[in-house]
């Protein structure tokens, strides 16, 4: 089992892939979403199946508002398990607005 970091960036405002877990299972230990763009936006964050796409079936968070300055743990995504081909999308209201991170274990 390696612990890393998955992924560090900002989410554009379409729901896109943050993160692929690439031949092997990934189990999330962290993540965080911070705002500073100096109004509220939103957060959309997905855990999607290989093959499938975001969508109400597989949503972890829907409209999370950050007020600008704020710092939120995003701790239902903490302890997901992800299959080889699975990934953790992400939309936000405003590009390039919310700064997030993720760690996990990957593992066979």
């Amino acid at each position: 089992m390696s612990r890393r970091s998955l992924y560090v960036g900002q989410p554009t405002d379409a729901a896109a892939a943050v993160y692929t877990s690439t031949n092997t299972y990934t189990t999330i230990t962290a993540a965080t979403a911070f705002n500073g763009s100096g109004g509220a936006v939103t957060l959309d964050v997905y855990v999607v199946p290989s093959g499938d796409s975001a969508g109400d079936d597989n949503k972890v968070y829907e409209g999370l508002s950050l007020a600008d300055g704020a710092s939120v743990g995003l701790q239902y995504l903490v302890g997901q398990t992800l299959e080889p081909g699975d990934t953790v999308q992400a939309a936000a209201s405003t590009t390039t607005t919310i700064s997030m991170r993720l760690s996990g274990d990957i593992h066979g």
